[in-house]
């Protein structure tokens, strides 16, 4: 038997039990034990008593009349939210020949005071006391729920009496069980073999989490994470084993934690749901939806910090039930936004909203309290998180193409920009070289004849000389000036001068081969350079180009104008350097020409 254990007087209590025992007529069923007892549930043959001011003792509860207690509804072992004190009377009746070692175990693990008094067929009386506010080391079974060793003498029957309170309010679960001995441990070894794969597999998605996608710095892993650690801190406080292993030194941890850390869970799932769906963005008013049940999670906390524990309660289930709209905010985010990553999403929450269901019936009294129903509500919330992180997986993929969609098509646009701006270049380019050659070919071209100007002439000329001179080929200059053409000028005009001069720049132009050089080098002066043509070959083309000009007359507004020209002529040597040189005595073969007559050459 427990260390905690107190004996009460003899005297008293064996005149009242036996007044219940023999004399009151019985108004319970019994509850059989058999050595093969493997949790089996003994409340629908136990039977209840509300004590609504608290007030009753084991002495009062003895001595009322057994009609006072009602039989227990099966699968109503839950009572809400309450101040009451619950009593709960059973009969237990062994009708083997061996005696029966057995547990039994209440299965709730938040109950603060859980009071149990255990007459044998003797009639002795022993009182066992725990719960969430009393000291672990005094439970009589060390485990996270509230379990009882019980030694039953063979064709024995006894009597068993329950209750259950809190210091101020909380959730009345009475559902109780019983086990045999052996069977109670190793249902025990395997529950923890399963808390362990609970836990460790919520471990290992945290620790997954922070080593691939922390990295990413996405505010809605560190909300996952978050979560995700408040759900792993609230299966140890929703267990017991929190309790048992942790905190079991501190009461107020026993009582609260489970309350407290349910509300930041919340918290962070709706956090999470905001920044993962993007609801401020896109769904605006699905986003004042969360900002609400998140306001609900935190007004919980403070009435519960502030001593309004029922009313924190009430505020936690509503903002519970009220969750059960993510799968439909996410089925939009899906369906109508097209948000592929939001798949996951939609299971996820779906999960949870099975597991929410499970345990509201439970809690509403529709389902039974078992093994079963406690693990889908537990696993459920495990997959959901697992779910969640799949979401996030995906999520990042999505992103990640996203990403290199803009990346490519930003490389695209770069591309193209590159390649317009390249052709403009080009363009530019050939529009300056254009300009250049404009500019070049404007500074080196007679505005009035439209041939090389005198500057012209003198590059060009020189180049050609020293071509000439490496490559030991003939070259020849002729200077060529109009005669009389100051009286062109004072007899008919400047605009019939400019029509000789245009005249002779044409005939010239005419006569010229498309290597030769021509250029106006002053008033009505024109030279010209003869590629490839010795002194002989010079006169031949002077004395035709002479005729052509003295041969035709030019028309003018005055009538037809008689022209002639006079020519000197000059062949390179080998002494000649520079253009110069041939120019000279070009010049003075013409000063010869104009002196000797005028329309003729001479050459030098």
């Amino acid at each position: 038997m427990p260390q905690f254990i107190t004996h009460l007087s003899a005297l008293r209590l064996l005149a009242l039990f036996a007044l219940c025992l023999f004399v009151a007529p019985s108004a319970f069923a019994k509850f059989q034990l058999t050595p093969e007892m493997a949790g089996l549930s003994i409340m629908n043959e136990a039977s209840v008593i509300e004590d609504a001011n608290r007030q009753l003792t084991i002495d009062d509860i003895v001595k009322k009349d057994w009609a006072e207690f009602k039989p227990q509804e099966p699968n109503k072992t839950v009572k809400g939210m309450s101040t009451s004190a619950w009593w709960v009377m059973l009969d237990v009746e062994n009708q083997t020949s061996l005696p029966i070692t057995w547990v039994l175990e209440a299965i709730y693990t938040h109950t603060d005071y859980l009071n149990l008094y255990h007459i044998d067929s003797d009639g002795v009386v022993t009182m066992l006391l725990t719960g969430d506010k009393r000291a672990f080391s005094n439970r009589p079974i060390a485990s996270e729920s509230f379990a009882f060793p019980f030694t039953t003498a063979e064709n024995s029957q006894e009597k068993i009496v329950m209750r259950f309170a809190y210091h101020e309010i909380g959730m009345i679960e009475l559902s109780t069980r019983a086990w045999e001995k052996v069977a109670f441990h190793n249902h025990s070894s395997f529950t923890y073999y399963f808390y362990g794969c609970l836990f460790g597999a919520g471990l290992f998605v945290i620790i997954f989490t922070l080593i691939v996608h922390i990295p990413t710095r996405l505010p809605e892993y560190y909300w996952y994470i978050a979560y995700l650690t408040f759900v792993l801190a609230n299966s140890l406080a929703n267990t017991g084993l929190g309790h048992r292993f942790m905190w079991h030194d501190s009461a107020y941890l026993t009582d609260s934690a489970h309350i407290i850390i349910t509300a930041f869970a919340f918290i962070c799932a709706l956090q999470f749901n905001r920044i993962f769906l993007q609801t401020k963005q896109f769904m605006p008013r699905a986003d004042y939806l969360l900002k609400f049940l998140i306001a609900l999670a935190i007004s919980s906390i403070l009435f519960y910090l502030s001593g309004y524990r029922g009313l924190s309660g009430k505020l936690l289930m509503l903002t519970s039930i009220l969750l059960a709209v993510m799968p439909l905010i996410g089925l939009w985010a899906w369906k109508v936004l097209k948000r592929s990553d939001a798949r996951w999403y939609v299971y996820a929450w779906s999960v949870w909203s099975v597991s929410m269901i499970v345990i509201v019936t439970r809690l509403a009294g529709v389902v039974e309290m078992s093994d079963l129903v406690l693990w889908i509500s537990r696993m459920g919330l495990l997959l959901q998180t697992v779910l969640l992180g799949l979401a996030l997986i995906d999520h990042v993929n999505v992103l990640r193409k996203e990403k290199q969609n803009s990346e490519d098509k930003l490389i695209a646009s770069l591309e193209n920009a590159n390649t317009l701006l390249e052709e403009k270049v080009q363009a530019r380019t050939a529009e300056l070289e254009l300009a250049h050659q404009e500019a070049v070919s404007m500074a080196e071209t007679d505005v009035l004849t439209g041939i090389g100007n005198r500057r012209f002439f003198f590059s060009r000329g020189e180049e050609a000389l020293q071509l000439a001179k490496r490559l030991e080929q003939p070259l020849s200059l002729v200077m060529i000036d109009i005669d009389h053409f100051k009286k062109i000028n004072d007899t008919n005009g400047h605009a019939a001068g400019d029509i000789v001069i245009k005249h002779v720049a044409e005939t010239c132009k005419q006569r010229l081969r498309s290597t030769d050089i021509h250029g106006r080098i002053g008033g009505e002066e024109f030279a010209c350079i003869l590629m490839g043509t010795n002194l002989d070959e010079a006169k031949i083309f002077v004395e035709r180009l002479r005729k052509d000009i003295e041969g035709t007359a030019v028309a003018s507004t005055l009538g037809a104008i008689k022209v002639t020209a006079s020519f000197g002529i000059s062949a390179m040597s080998a002494q000649d350097d520079h253009l110069e040189a041939l120019l000279h005595r070009a010049d003075e073969a013409l000063y010869l020409a104009k002196s000797n007559g005028r329309n003729r050459f001479e050459f030098l």
